[in-house]
């Protein structure tokens, strides 16, 4: 059976699809620490490659949506529409 996904073990080189090396969040892309290799299930070929984030990575996430919900929530249905 194929491997559905893995820490990425690939080399760079490999092929894949798609693949996202930052993640987003306070408005910025940021930087991975790590590669999430995903697998096509039918043919164990590399299909994409996305940011592996743990623990430190949620609490910027976090902080970010901390931050950016008061504007947020005083943002009037209109302007959000228009983003």
């Amino acid at each position: 059976m194929a491997q559905t996904s893995v820490k990425s073990q690939t080399s760079k080189s490999a092929s894949a699809k798609t693949s996202y090396e930052k993640w987003y969040a306070g408005g910025k892309w940021l930087d991975a620490p790590a590669l999430f290799d995903d697998f096509e299930p039918y043919t164990g070929e590399l299909f994409s490659r996305a940011p592996d984030c743990g623990p430190q990575e949620a609490k910027v996430a976090v902080k970010a949506a901390n931050d950016a919900f008061p504007i947020w929530a005083n943002m009037p249905p209109v302007e959000k529409a228009r983003l």
